[in-house]
């Protein structure tokens, strides 16, 4: 990208502002990631990651280079990388659903799963529906949100408009990060620079209109849309926005200052490098004052319980049992990646029955908690060579400064490693 394109793409900013902007450019990325203070503390993180700095509502910052893949907290999803500027959006929204119970969110274009995965380390949804149309991107979102242990998740890969059949009116909140051209994160993927055009914007923006028409009719009367892009171009955000209150009854939200600009006309706000720590992103929230018509919660009918899982019920699946504790069964017509628990395996030679992620679960399982010589061997896919006694026959839990990692089962004098080829680093 030209200066010039920076220029007329950001002409909301004065000289000084500019200036700024475009000296940013030059710098590394200031990194970041969240974390649920109720799960683990950040004193034990920053034991893991070289001069880590802790911020407000769970989030942490921490110099460009230090965090390497194979450290067991992040295998364990103690904390997930995020920049601010993302982390921001969701922790806007938590600030109107901090409040409200038994809530239903839809993310419709979710994958990697940062926005998800930070929103639940500061609220806690009934139901959490995590969609990206691109397969090959939500196997890497049914993996990030595992790995973090969210609860009554489902992950699926559908065309966004598969929804509308049963779920319109249904969600108290559908979190929309439109597919964009991508000017805002161009310092951090210089693909991302290469690719961007003005063709690619003006390509875009039906999409994102579309989109955010969908997002309207999906959430109930009150409910909130929280519309975000990685874009500067004011076509793909507060146009989009103004497109969507000229046709709908919409009201919007006042997102409280945090020290990034007010977009254009006061519409949302604006996350620019140099004037915010983060990469380039945009965010307006808007409630939903407009009729829709009821769509109530329709949980799975057939219940039965398995004996070692009591707060959980079961249900018959593909053939398979999965574990529930909170589900609407319109959910399981969606072929859906990821849903509740199985505790069956039928492949041939089968090790462990459970998804690796039940581990999470608490309460439910023994754990045996290791040191990080031992830690980096779990996640390697190595067996342990630990005293079985307590352990002989049991299927338990590793976990490392009391993150969860996944099974394994005492056998001999040695630990079996029950963890999933598909996850072991190497």
């Amino acid at each position: 990208m030209e200066e010039k394109d920076y220029k007329d793409l950001l002409s909301c900013l004065n000289e000084e502002q500019f200036t700024k902007f475009i000296n940013s450019l030059n710098d590394d990325p200031i990194k970041g990631a969240c974390y649920n203070p109720k799960n683990i503390s950040f004193e034990i993180i920053k034991e893991n990651i070289f001069g880590a700095l802790n911020e407000e509502y769970g989030f942490l910052s921490y110099p460009f280079g230090t965090l390497v893949g194979n450290d067991p907290l992040y295998f364990g999803g103690a904390f997930y990388p995020l920049d601010h500027s993302s982390f921001a959006v969701s922790r806007n929204l938590s600030l109107f659903l901090k409040d409200k119970n038994d809530l239903k969110i839809l993310d419709l274009c979710a994958a990697p799963g940062g926005k998800s995965i930070a929103l639940s380390s500061l609220i806690k949804p009934s139901i959490l529906v995590c969609n990206d149309i691109s397969f090959k991107r939500a196997e890497v979102l049914k993996l990030n949100v595992e790995r973090s242990g969210i609860e009554n998740v489902v992950v699926t890969s559908q065309d966004p408009h598969a929804f509308l059949k049963d779920f319109e009116g249904y969600f108290d909140c559908v979190i929309l990060d439109a597919p964009c051209s991508g000017s805002g994160m161009t310092r951090k993927k210089e693909k991302m620079e290469d690719d961007w055009s003005w063709e690619k914007v003006e390509k875009l923006v039906p999409i994102q209109k579309d989109l955010i028409e969908l997002a309207y009719k999906l959430v109930k009367k009150n409910g909130l849309i929280s519309y975000s892009t990685c874009s500067y171009a004011k076509q793909e955000d507060e146009q989009i926005v103004c497109y969507l209150m000229e046709n709908h009854e919409v009201e919007l939200l006042n997102i409280p200052d945090d020290g990034s600009l007010k977009g254009i006309e006061g519409i949302g706000r604006r996350y620019i490098p140099g004037l915010y720590k983060g990469e380039g992103q945009y965010q307006c929230i808007l409630k939903k004052l407009g009729d829709s018509k009821e769509n109530d919660f329709q949980p799975i009918e057939y219940k039965r319980t398995i004996k070692g899982f009591d707060n959980f019920y079961a249900v018959k699946y593909k053939e398979i049992d999965r574990l529930f504790s909170n589900m609407d069964k319109r959910f399981l017509s969606l072929n859906p990646l990821k849903i509740g628990y199985a505790v069956d395996d039928l492949t041939p030679y089968a090790k462990c029955p459970y998804d690796w992620d039940l581990c999470h679960a608490n309460g439910i399982f023994e754990s045996l908690d290791l040191n990080l010589d031992n830690a980096k061997k779990y996640i390697r896919g190595e067996d342990l060579l630990l005293p079985t006694d307590n352990f002989e026959d049991k299927i338990i839990v590793a976990s490392y400064k009391k993150m969860p990692l996944g099974f394994l089962k005492g056998k001999k004098g040695r630990f079996r490693n029950y963890l999933p080829k598909g996850l072991r680093i190497h």
